[in-house]
């Protein structure tokens, strides 16, 4: 009697640990099929227990993450390797993707191949989230580092094409045509600015924040858009003289 009572303590304390982890716990056959899973599984995908035992694990895993898992399952249960750890994408019964780490490992009730597989399961949702922000700041940060030096570069040409504007309106004082030369200046000058958000944008250089009169900018663009869309099409600018600075 005894050990009939060791063993049944014994089995006890396994339940509980299945029962009451913290990570999620499930057990399956070589088909795949969800034999049983704990709490903590079924609160992750929002399955109960009736519900659980009804479906397989390719019916809650990512369909881009499948035909991995079944590979990995197919060589556990043959034998080709003693467990496995992986991540993979699980669909919730509500529809939500959740990235999990899984650590699986056979289960024998005799020698021989294994019977079943138990596997943990972490949620690593917000994990996978940070390393996705990680990269996108990384992305952003090449892509300033680019910016800086197109824009030091097409700086370096606006310095000689501003100079010889200058010399140009100079030159045409008096002329019909130093309008023209004007224009140039001024859509020089506007690509100096463009130049300098960008060295700004890839921290290349500080940029100070100050006033800016909209109505000023959209009125000195205003003659360079008339000349571009040609006598055929009617340009109209109305201000609004209340607006203020940005």
């Amino acid at each position: 009697k005894e050990p009939e009572a060791a063993l049944r303590a014994s089995e006890a304390r396994v339940r509980a640990v299945f029962d009451q982890s913290s990570l999620g716990m499930l057990l399956v056959d070589r088909d795949g099929r969800s034999i049983e899973g704990n709490a903590a599984f079924r609160r992750l995908l929002g399955y109960d227990a009736s519900e659980l035992g009804n479906i397989r694990v390719s019916d809650f895993t990512h369909p881009a993450d499948r035909a991995a898992g079944h590979l990995l399952l197919d060589d556990l249960f043959a034998g080709r390797n003693d467990g496995y750890e992986a991540e993979k994408r699980y669909i919730a019964k509500d529809g939500r993707e959740i990235w999990v780490r899984v650590h699986v490992s056979p289960v024998r009730e005799n020698p021989g191949p294994p019977q079943f597989a138990v596997g943990t399961i972490e949620d690593i949702s917000e994990h996978e989230l940070l390393e996705e922000q990680l990269r996108q700041a990384s992305k952003m940060e090449a892509l300033g580092r680019l910016a800086g030096g197109v824009a030091h570069d097409f700086n370096n040409l606006l310095t000689v094409v501003n100079g010889y504007a200058d010399l140009l309106v100079v030159s045409l004082d008096g002329d019909e045509r130093a309008a023209d030369a004007i224009e140039i200046r001024r859509a020089g000058s506007r690509a100096a600015e463009l130049t300098a958000q960008l060295l700004a944008f890839g921290r290349r250089s500080k940029r100070a924040l100050e006033p800016v009169d909209l109505n000023g900018r959209i009125e000195a663009m205003a003659p360079m858009l008339r000349r571009l869309l040609g006598e055929d099409i009617e340009f109209m600018v109305t201000f609004d003289q209340t607006l203020g600075a940005v």
